[in-house]
Formats: structure tokens, sequence, C-alpha cells
């Protein structure tokens, strides 16, 4: 009720005293009246299950969880932004993506970082997570910094945090806005908090060529 009338909504943890209520409410389904149907106590059970392994399968993501009738966890940025989905506590996970993708292809690969909440969490260097800023100019009209229109920023690996992908102002100033990457699919999502896009290598001579062609 006061989120609703001050706009004030930023975290999930105020509806947290809505929770045992709701919990009570839903209790009726197990009414003894009702399990005496099967299909109502197949139902029932069905949905349990689903739930059990929806939190499997986010764990040990789980400040990132939002359940499949949403879109599921790798789709909540859809709905809830900030400390709902990302506060930093990916940013190791990130690391040790980063670690088989180099073993993978057998070689470092450029790597953009923007990453959210590195102020209340470990810091980068101290997971050894290492990346260069992602290419921004300043918006006239959001005043934040927005990255590159995708055929101009260079080739590489881009590990997006899902708040800067969509322009979200934590602070006054100082957030990127990398909504570019939007229009593009994320080659992995890590902790459902990071998305990591690939630009290949060759992509930004042939935009140049094409460009020059016209």
């Amino acid at each position: 009720m006061v989120s609703s009338q001050t706009g004030f909504s930023r975290y999930i943890r105020y509806l947290l005293p809505a929770f045992p209520f709701v919990f009570v409410w839903a209790s009726r389904v197990a009414q003894p009246h009702l399990l005496k149907h099967r299909w109502w106590k197949g139902l029932v059970a069905f949905a349990l299950l689903w739930n059990v392994w929806a939190c499997v399968r986010v764990h040990p993501h789980h400040l990132a969880f939002f359940n499949e009738a949403s879109g599921g966890s790798d789709h909540g940025h859809w709905h809830l932004l900030d400390a709902n989905v990302d506060w930093g506590q990916a940013n190791l996970a990130l690391k040790h993506w980063q670690d088989e993708r180099q073993q993978e292809v057998g070689h470092s690969e450029p790597f953009y970082l923007p990453c959210f909440g590195v102020d209340y969490g470990m810091r980068l260097e101290d997971l050894g997570l290492h990346g260069k800023p992602v290419p921004m100019k300043l918006d006239p009209e959001s005043k934040m910094n927005k990255s590159l229109p995708i055929n101009e920023l260079p080739p590489g690996l881009y590990a997006i945090s899902v708040n800067h992908l969509h322009g979200y102002r934590h602070h006054p100033t100082g957030d990127p806005d990398c909504s570019e990457f939007l229009q593009l699919k994320p080659i992995a999502i890590v902790g459902s908090a990071i998305q990591i896009f690939e630009l290949p290598t060759g992509r930004a001579n042939e935009s140049t060529r094409n460009e020059g062609d016209r």
C-alpha cells in the first residue's frame, strides 16, 4: 500500500511482511473436502514438485529467483531490477565462466565488463576478474553514459549486468546504459544476473566496409 502511493517499490523485501498471510490464504488448497478429489491432490502435488524443481534449478543464485510462471529466473529482469536481481552476487561465478571460456578457446579474448554492485561486495580485482570498460558516450537526454551502437563497438565478449542492460539508474550519475545489447541474444547467462554477448572478430571491419560502399 505504501509503495503504491509513494512510488518507492525498489525492493521486494518490503513485501516480506505480507508473505505469512499469503501462505495462510494459499493453504486453503489443502482443505479436506478438496483433497477427496484425486485430480486436485495431483494438481497440488504437481505444483509443489514444480516449485522444488525451480528452486533446485536456480541454486545457488537464489537472490535472482523468479518462478516459472513469471518466465523463470533468467527473465526476471523484465519484471524487477536492482538488488532484486543483481547485487554483485554473480561476480565470482562470472570469474569461473571467464576461466572456463579461456580454457575452451585456448586464449584470452577482449573482455568488456560493466558490473553492478561492485561497491557492495568483493572488488573485481580481488576476484581476479579483469575487463575493459564498454566504449560509451554521454546521452544528452538521459544524462547517462550510453554504450556506442552495436556496429561501432569493438569485437570481444561483453559481460553486462541486467541492471545496465536496461539502463537502470541506481546512482544520480555514473551508471552506464547498455540497452543497445537488448537487440542481441546472449551466448550465456551467469547467475540470472549477468548476460554475456559476443561480438565476433571481423564484424567491425565488415561494418566499416559497408559504410564505405554506401
